[in-house]
């Protein structure tokens, strides 16, 4: 937690002894999935919710450094044919992540893309059936690359859909799994420096 909120710190140093800067906060409604656990489908929801610095690089470029709280993981409460009685999964992650992303703005659109760094606070991780529960553990840091674009209703707010994917697996055993998800965020610029 110390190298996270380092890492914020940094950030808006180094962003705003630039030029150009702006800062705000942006949150979000997430669709997940684990890509490996044999249950298809971005059904799990969840959100997140930080603040972001960005760095202007030219008229269409910027540079976007996020530290954001985010709910990664997936669920299925569906009956099973696999001779149980009843089956569910439920796998809960919760991160502090760091995206840092490069944007191409054309006209009120944007495009970003750029890896994250995200590190494990909490997590549920549960398989139940009538023959007991399973459970296994993820690993701490999961890195993921970023892709996506948005709409710039104006100067301070902005609509982005993006989608994510580890790049790592986030857990080994028994199969390695990777975190996928679709978030749908809205952003808004609190400062400006200009």
């Amino acid at each position: 937690m110390k190298k996270v909120i380092l890492i914020l710190l940094l950030n808006h140093s180094i962003f705003y002894s630039q030029k150009f800067t702006s800062w705000g906060i942006k949150a979000g409604y997430i669709k997940s999935q684990i890509i490996g656990d044999n249950y298809n489908g971005f059904n799990k929801q969840g959100f997140n919710l930080g603040i972001f610095s960005q760095l202007k690089l030219s008229d269409k470029s910027n540079l976007q450094l996020e530290i954001i709280f985010v709910n990664k993981g997936c669920s299925d409460k569906r009956d099973k044919n696999y001779g149980y009685k009843y089956y569910s999964y439920i796998d809960i992650l919760y991160y502090i992540e760091v995206p840092i992303l490069f944007q191409y703005n054309y006209k009120k659109i944007y495009f970003e893309g750029g890896p994250s760094l995200a590190l494990l606070i909490w997590n549920l991780d549960f398989e139940s059936t009538n023959a007991g529960y399973l459970s296994t553990s993820p690993q701490f840091t999961d890195i993921s690359f970023n892709f996506g674009f948005g709409y710039l209703y104006d100067k301070r707010l902005n609509l982005g859909l993006r989608y994510s994917n580890s790049i790592i697996p986030m857990r080994r055993t028994p199969t390695s799994q990777y975190n996928s998800l679709f978030s749908l965020s809205l952003s808004y610029k609190i400062g400006f420096k200009k």
